[in-house]
């Protein structure tokens, strides 16, 4: 059996996109966002979360800036990727810096602007959610421990285990998965018989990070 995929309109996997939802130019922009800090993972080979947070996607599909003073005070947007130093981290995060130099605050702007200036027959609608229930997992930990305690134990045993390697690794866990992601591997049906690897991959999981976690996640859920 094969792992369930995440949406299948991959952008739509933005965290609380759903807020957009009648918001068709709101979802233009966030759509635009999404799709660029995509083109710019993939090329710089650098967790997307890194480059520009979902939350500063919703935030200016929200606020649609339309000149550069309204931009400017989107602050997450005028970010630039984060360094670390420190210790032997340095050698982990030292691939950021010409990202850093090359990734400016100019590009989400061009972007939103380019979004903005669609005609109304291009802004995009909100997809259906997938029909398959388990390919969302809820975000209520109520519902996990109320209603399914075995995959809310399961939940937490690999929520430990993310922990454990972003304390190893000095970076934050939101970066090493998506939260989303461990929820929906937990959700479903016998995790423990599934390859964790390509369940972790096709729910949009970048190479890095499952070389990282899907063994010790793979461990957790036995």
């Amino acid at each position: 059996v094969r792992p369930r995929a995440g949406h299948p309109v991959p952008w739509m996997r933005i965290s609380r996109i759903t807020t957009l939802s009648r918001d068709r130019r709101g979802l233009a922009v966030a759509k635009a966002l999404w799709e660029e800090r995509d083109r710019l993972a993939r090329r710089y080979d650098i967790a997307p979360g890194l480059l520009l947070s979902d939350a500063a996607i919703i935030e200016a599909a929200q606020r649609k800036p339309r000149n550069a003073r309204e931009f400017r005070l989107i602050r997450s947007l005028n970010e630039r990727v984060r360094m670390h130093t420190g210790g032997e981290q340095d050698k982990m995060f030292e691939r950021y810096a010409p990202i850093q130099r090359a990734v400016k605050p100019n590009v989400w702007k061009t972007v939103i602007q380019q979004a903005l200036a669609l005609p109304a027959d291009q802004w995009p609608s909100m997809p259906p959610a997938p029909a398959d229930s388990q390919a969302n997992a809820p975000r209520s930990m109520k519902v996990w421990s109320a209603r399914h305690p075995e995959r809310y134990e399961r939940l937490q045993a690999v929520r430990h285990v993310i922990n454990q390697i972003a304390e190893d690794t000095r970076t934050p866990a939101e970066m090493i998965v998506k939260p989303q992601i461990i929820r929906n591997l937990c959700w479903t049906d016998d995790p423990g018989g599934r390859d964790v690897a390509e369940f972790l991959t096709q729910q949009g999981a970048r190479p890095w990070q499952v070389s990282l976690i899907a063994a010790s996640v793979s461990r957790a859920i036995m």
